[in-house]
């Protein structure tokens, strides 16, 4: 069987010094009477709403923080993709325009060598029928 001492110590951490304290004392009953009275029942009671509100109070500030630190995370995620969109629209549409000016440029070769090609058919097919006649 522990001893007092042991039990102390290890309630100490989870219910806190004076609670621990509170509770031992009650468990050891320096009175003789071996029951718990209604006031000893009441003020493990007491001790223990107001461990567990203070614990509350600490998780809902908590997670308000961390609520506040996730808005911001994500403003700040929002706001570097519309950096990055933008960044690529801009690179999309230069790349847009380049290809157009290439386009042109291939057109304007292919018209050329076409007109070539045709000029000198022509020359063919008259100089055959100079030829033959």
């Amino acid at each position: 069987m522990p001893s007092v001492l042991e039990v102390y110590e290890r309630l100490k951490p989870h219910l806190g010094e004076d609670d621990t304290r509170l509770l031992v004392e009650f468990v050891q009953d320096p009175g003789g009477r071996g029951l718990a009275t209604r006031e000893d029942l009441f003020e493990v009671r007491t001790g223990l709403e107001r461990q567990i509100a203070q614990v509350k109070t600490d998780l809902e500030h908590q997670i308000a923080q961390v609520k506040t630190d996730l808005e911001h995370q994500i403003a700040q995620v929002r706001t570097d993709l519309e950096h990055q969109i933008a960044q690529v629209r801009t690179d999309l549409a230069k790349v847009k325009a380049d290809l157009h000016v290439e386009i042109a440029q291939v057109k304007a070769e292919l018209l050329k060598w076409l007109f070539l090609f045709w000029v000198g058919q022509i020359g063919i097919v008259g100089g055959l029928l100079a030829l033959f006649r």
